[in-house]
């Protein structure tokens, strides 16, 4: 199980004993961190730094909300560490000097 899974699912439970998004949302959730992690096999990097970016914003935004429902704050530092990820991962994908400068990169060295 991927640590953010356990971490939305497993641990955000047992600290606010509130229900973590389960069903459909939870299905939404998971297809953007798999299209994230296999869009970059296809060469549709731009389609994966979007799925990336999602994923992490949702996650954020749950874990964020949980803890402020619950008023848990001891557990807020979990929440801005995954939201200090989202400018990591825009600056990862778009590093370089054209609009997606790593990607057509790293597109070029693995797609030949």
């Amino acid at each position: 199980m991927h640590p953010n899974g356990f971490t939305n699912r497993t641990a955000s439970k047992n600290w606010t004993n509130i229900q973590t998004i389960h069903g459909r949302p939870l299905l939404i959730l998971a297809s953007l961190w798999l299209l994230a992690r296999l869009l970059p096999f296809t060469g549709l990097l731009p389609l994966a730094a979007l799925a990336d970016t999602a994923f992490l914003c949702w996650l954020t935004y749950e874990i964020t909300r949980l803890v402020i429902k619950a008023k848990k704050w001891n557990q807020s530092a979990i929440g801005g560490k995954i939201a200090l990820l989202i400018p990591a991962n825009i600056v990862f994908y778009t590093h370089g000097n054209s609009k997606f400068g790593f990607l057509k990169i790293h597109n070029s060295l693995i797609f030949k």
